[in-house]
Order: structure tokens, then C-alpha cells, then sequence
């Protein structure tokens, strides 16, 4: 690991090696945002001028930059001796204090296993200034350090072609995992696109007025429940704002309950819970 820091902006640099042991399954509302997205193609139009193959957008690292991001924010691991690469005791992860001098490399090297399907290499970028730049800026950061220009350039130490990519802002954040080896997952979407879902039973749940009434074997996110179907739907609009794409209403026991995002079995619901956003701490599971 190398670490650069300029005045406010601090930059890591990670390679790390990831050993596969059993499949993770995303979460079915995971999407990037929209300033990820522009990083993302900041960085492959950059590469495009150095004459290099753009890279495709890896759903399994961005969702491991994502809620590595999360952690940082919600429970500061990265506190005293601790770098960025830390990760906390708060979540379905191993723990550690990441060091410059001295690394804890296997806590590292198992992250994406542990939370995503990724099962080969990666290499980790991250970012921290205590303003939100815009996705210019932070290319600009970058690019202007040779470490990490080589990295998103592959000169230097990082001359083996890259793959793919994931990537992940938030809150004066920014992360980008790259890897040699193509991501098997469908690209992820931008929070906010309109799409369709389907149920187990394949049913297509409306985007806009989604109302679940049979049962599908699910794991779901619960989040506040209605009386009334209005009010329900309006709090679904909401959600759907804010980057709950797959948001939908449970009619059940004669209430109509919130889940912000279904999964296939429990182990994969937990795992999400533990990356939402501290306001949503009293969401809980319910099978339906």
C-alpha cells in the first residue's frame, strides 16, 4: 500500500488477493450513483486518450467499494493508526486496523469474498477530502499523482491490462477496484433509472405502485408499515428517490408494509442490512 497526502485529500492505493470459498449474492436493489457513473466514465474517457481499452463496470467491486464506503462513514474505523482499508466489527466482514507500516494483508485479501461474487484480484483506489468534489476533481486528484495516474493508466508497477471496474462515491468519498479478470454479474444500474422487477412466482412488479399480495419465499427489508394503501405508496415514491429502486409493498395481515429490497435467502438480507445508512437501523427481516 502506498499513501499520498495533499493538504486535506488523502489517497490510498491496494492490491489486494482475493480467495473465493462460496457465492455471495448481491443485493437485487443495488445500484451506483449518478456521480459514479460519471467517475467511471471520466476515467475510461482518460484512459481512451492513452490509446487503452475502456473498462466495463463491475457490479461485484462496485457493491465491495460501496459498502466499504458505508463503514467508513457510519463507523469510522479509520481512526488513530488505522487507514481507509480498515474495516469495522459492525458488519458480516472480519475486522482489522489497517496500517501503513504494518498491514493486516489477510483481513484485506478476503474482503471481496467475503461480501461480494467476485472471485479473482483485486486492486483498490480510494479517496477522502472533507469537501465533496465533484467526479472532475477527484480525476483530477488522481491523475495528478503519479501512483495513482499509473494505476488508472497501467504504467508503471501496473502495466497488466485491467478487466474491469467497480467504483463507489458518497460524502467526500470516492473508491475504484480494478480487476484482470471479467465480473460474471450484469452490470449494475444508476439509482433512480426506472426499470422492472420480477417476483420468484414471475410476476412483474409495477415500478411506481409495486404491491406484493402472494407470497414469493423471499427475505425482506422492512421498513415502517400503512393502514392505508395512499399512504404506503407515497413513502415508496420516496424511497425510490432515493436509490431504493426495488422498493415495494407487502400486503400482509391486512397492513401494507415497506421493504426497500427483497433477497433470496437470509444470509444475503442480513448482509445488506448491515450496509444500509444509520436511519435505517430499526429496518428488520420478514420472510414472505
Amino acid at each position: 500500500m502506498k499513501l499520498k497526502k495533499i493538504g486535506s485529500i488523502i489517497i490510498f492505493i491496494f492490491s489486494t488477493m482475493l480467495v473465493w470459498s462460496q457465492d455471495r449474492t448481491l443485493p437485487k436493489d443495488f445500484c451506483i450513483s449518478e456521480k459514479a457513473n460519471k467517475l467511471f466514465e471520466l476515467i475510461n474517457e482518460a484512459r481512451t486518450e492513452k490509446r487503452l481499452d475502456q473498462l466495463p463496470l463491475s457490479a461485484s467491486l462496485s457493491f465491495v467499494a460501496h459498502t466499504h464506503i458505508n463503514d467508513l462513514i457510519q463507523n469510522r474505523p479509520d481512526t488513530s493508526l488505522c487507514n481507509l482499508h480498515s474495516w469495522s466489527d459492525k458488519g458480516f466482514w472480519t475486522s482489522c486496523c489497517y496500517q501503513a507500516y504494518i498491514p493486516v494483508q489477510e483481513c484485506m485479501w478476503n474482503k471481496p469474498q467475503e461480501i461480494s461474487p467476485y472471485k479473482y484480484r483485486g486492486y483498490e483506489l480510494a479517496f477522502w477530502q472533507s469537501e465533496d468534489l465533484t467526479a472532475e476533481e477527484i480525476l483530477a486528484g488522481w491523475m495528478n499523482i503519479p501512483q495513482a495516474s499509473d494505476m488508472i493508466l497501467n504504467k508503471g508497477e501496473w502495466q497488466n491490462v485491467w478487466r474491469t471496474m467497480g467504483i463507489a462515491t458518497k460524502d467526500g468519498y470516492a473508491v475504484v477496484w480494478f480487476g484482470r479478470a471479467i465480473d460474471s454479474e450484469p452490470k449494475p444500474t444508476i439509482c433512480g433509472e426506472v426499470r422492472e422487477i420480477k417476483s420468484e412466482n414471475k410476476s412483474v412488479i409495477s415500478e411506481r405502485k409495486s404491491v406484493v399480495s402472494e407470497k414469493t419465499n423471499q427475505y425482506y427489508l422492512i421498513f415502517g408499515s400503512f393502514n392505508r394503501l395512499k399512504d404506503a405508496e407515497k413513502r415508496i415514491e420516496k424511497l425510490k428517490k432515493d436509490g431504493f429502486n426495488d422498493a415495494v409493498i407487502l400486503n400482509t395481515d391486512e397492513k401494507y408494509r415497506i421493504a426497500l429490497s427483497s433477497y433470496p435467502d437470509i444470509e444475503s438480507a442480513k448482509m445488506a442490512k448491515s450496509g444500509l445508512d444509520k436511519k435505517y437501523d430499526e429496518a428488520w427481516i420478514l420472510k414472505f
